[in-house]
């Protein structure tokens, strides 16, 4: 009730809010952080009787009604981030993208493990990479209000981080299939090998079911829309149901859903082309309003969760992942490029955290069997994406205020179009 009626004073003031540099994410994260601090004084001065603590939402997100809608909620972010980018596959600078996507990317998570291993002792292999697969993917959202305005920002690493932010999560998605495979306590895979066993078969079905649905409908838009059988702005209802048909199939051919969607994303814009704003308002402000309700979720059980379960190895370990990292691995990609080093050090700097760490992390909960090691990345998740908020919304300004003093003049010719901007 409280996550609508922040949307429609979100909906009456977005203007207002967008020259402000506030986003939605940050309008629904903040009233869920509210809605959480009173929940809490009521509880602790006795007003209300009903008792919220760590057990109780855990409890909640593992319930199978859950996991279903966290899905499909992944399963439309997946869909819409894999052809989301403008002019290409790769957008304006495909060889700088592949350098992110495939060097720095997988480095990145190879040095979370280690971390992660060395913190958390504790933690089996399989679920350290779940971790891991939820905390390394970006999401430019959180930060859009001040990432999509600021133009002192080049439109070109714009461009660079759009494509990063888009296709990271639906390269993760796999390896987290592998990892849940081998951890969670609904399959019953107790070696790597026995996982790959089981994860391989759904990824091929995966794949399968996301070419046939993604390319099919693509060819099928196209040919309608060259033979004047329909509009743009009607094809717009198809979009919407794309991914949600993609994921059902795969899901009744023992596949995995949103696996399926990302990879329908790829090859409907791989066949469809560039598409225009008409055909996917529909889904986006769908995906929007869903992703909204996770970020007010994520607010209010935010209070509780790190006053009960943070500890110095979490913050570490999310600080590191917010920062050092990050930064590294990028900065060893990008090596030999033609770039100026402030616009290497800003690329590098700006990996926020979102909606993909959520989602990971709450599907990561819902299957697995051990309390402890689900309040462990229960609150590993909202610690990284808090300090997120923190380290690339408050800090932004500062960061790009720093570049604006010491980045060379801008190259006009790179600049010359404006890629489409992160999806606020």
């Amino acid at each position: 009730m409280v996550a609508m009626a922040l949307l429609i004073v979100w909906a009456l003031l977005a203007k207002w809010l967008a020259h402000r540099r506030i986003s939605l994410p940050l309008v629904m994260l903040g009233g869920g952080l509210l809605t959480g601090v009173v929940a809490l004084i009521l509880q602790v001065t006795g007003v209300s009787s009903n008792t919220i603590d760590i057990g109780i939402i855990t409890v909640v997100l593992n319930e199978p009604a859950a996991e279903r809608a966290v899905e499909l909620v992944l399963a439309l972010v997946l869909f819409i981030d894999s052809f989301e980018v403008r002019r290409g596959m790769l957008g304006h600078q495909p060889g700088m993208a592949l350098r992110l996507l495939a060097i720095a990317l997988p480095l990145s998570g190879v040095l979370a493990m280690l971390v992660g291993l060395w913190l958390f002792p504790f933690l089996p292999v399989a679920v350290v990479l779940l971790i891991v697969c939820a905390v390394i993917p970006t999401d430019l959202a959180p930060t859009a209000g001040l990432f999509g305005s600021d133009r002192r920002i080049p439109l070109r690493v714009k461009d660079l981080l759009n494509v990063e932010s888009g296709y990271n999560d639906g390269i993760v998605a796999p390896v987290f299939v592998f990892a849940i495979t081998l951890a969670g306590a609904t399959s019953h895979a107790s070696t790597p090998l026995a996982a790959l066993q089981q994860a391989v078969p759904a990824a091929l079905v995966s794949l399968a079911v996301g070419v046939v649905v993604g390319a099919g409908t693509g060819w099928l838009m196209r040919w309608a829309i060259r033979h004047r059988l329909t509009s743009r702005a009607t094809l717009r209802f198809g979009v919407v149901a794309i991914p949600l048909l993609t994921y059902a199939i795969a899901v009744l051919g023992h596949g995995n859903g949103f696996v399926a969607a990302f990879v329908a994303g790829v090859a409907f814009h791989a066949v469809r082309g560039d598409l225009a704003h008409s055909e996917i308002d529909l889904c986006e402000d769908l995906t929007q309003v869903a992703t909204a309700v996770v970020w007010f979720a994520l607010g209010a059980v935010t209070l509780t969760v790190l006053l009960g379960t943070l500890t110095w190895q979490i913050a570490v370990f999310s600080l590191a992942v917010l920062t050092v990292l990050r930064i590294v691995p990028v900065l060893l990609s990008l090596l030999g490029c033609d770039w100026s080093w402030p616009d290497r050090l800003l690329i590098a700097a700006l990996g926020p955290r979102g909606i993909a760490t959520m989602v990971f992390g709450m599907l990561a909960i819902n299957d697995l069997a051990d309390e402890q090691v689900v309040i462990t990345i229960l609150s590993i998740i909202v610690t990284t994406i808090i300090g997120s908020f923190l380290l690339h919304g408050v800090g932004l300004p500062t960061l790009v205020g720093w570049y604006a003093r010491h980045a060379p003049p801008e190259d006009e010719a790179s600049d010359a179009a404006e890629p489409a901007g992160p999806r606020s």
